[in-house]
């Protein structure tokens, strides 16, 4: 699995992929094109999968699996970002699988591994398998001021302008992207009763950024519990009591 994901990181197809989402990303009318759902966000994403394959102790086959998962996830992104998830998963079937089979995936139920895992990559409402797990954390703790495409103040701007036009974001929205800038890291550690998710963040960071995006705590609470450990948030070096985010879970 490991030449597998070299492949990928090779293939043709995919810097094509990646290339066309850089694209919508530079013509962006929408918030989530701020920051990079490209190669760079695939990459980071496929190497925080890897690491969590490798602390619960998976396989070597398994922990490259996750990485491929990295990879491909957000493919979709090419052709647009609604359910981008399912576009991504329709598209590494198209031919009977023939983009995967192409880069030496053979093994079916490895496919169906993958696929599952890629489409359902947003919110970790169907965790079924320990890639699925891997691939949905990495790809919500990779909130960093590092994945973001354009300056703070370029942000603002993007929001102002669309107010202007009458296009209005509601708070909570501007509220999670401006609070991106904050975020110097996030950091995830699984020890042998816990799974601990650390944010370094900058001194004007506000928690509201839970509120506004809580699958900061929705997505490591659920995978904390398919891997049987509790989940532990600490933010700025101080751990967020539960009471503080409980009502932040799905219902």
């Amino acid at each position: 699995m490991k030449e597998v994901y070299n492949r990928v990181l090779d293939d043709p197809q995919w810097l094509n992929w990646m290339g066309e989402i850089d694209e919508h990303a530079r013509v962006a009318t929408r918030e989530e094109y701020l920051c990079d759902h490209g190669q760079g966000h695939a990459v980071a994403v496929a190497e925080r999968a890897m690491d969590f394959m490798r602390q619960i102790g998976e396989g070597e086959e398994d922990v490259w699996l996750a990485g491929v998962a990295g990879l491909l996830h957000d493919v979709g992104n090419a052709v647009g970002r609604d359910h981008h998830e399912k576009e991504s998963v329709r598209m590494l079937s198209e031919d009977d699988y023939s983009f995967l089979k192409n880069l030496g995936m053979n093994d079916e139920r490895n496919i169906e591994r993958l696929l599952h895992a890629i489409g359902g990559h947003s919110d970790a409402r169907d965790i079924l398998d320990v890639v699925d797990a891997a691939l949905v954390l990495a790809d919500k703790t990779d909130m960093r001021k590092g994945r973001m495409l354009v300056s703070e103040e370029e942000a603002k701007k993007f929001f102002a302008d669309l107010d202007a036009r009458g296009q209005e974001y509601n708070k909570w929205v501007k509220l999670f992207v401006l609070n991106l800038y904050k975020v110097e890291d996030v950091n995830v550690s699984v020890v042998s009763e816990g799974l601990i998710v650390r944010y370094d963040v900058d001194d004007d960071f506000s928690l509201e950024f839970l509120e506004a995006w809580p699958k900061a705590i929705r997505v490591p609470w659920a995978v904390a519990d398919f891997v049987e450990r509790y989940f532990q948030l600490i933010v700025d070096g101080e751990e967020i009591p539960r009471i503080k985010y409980k009502h932040l879970l799905f219902p």
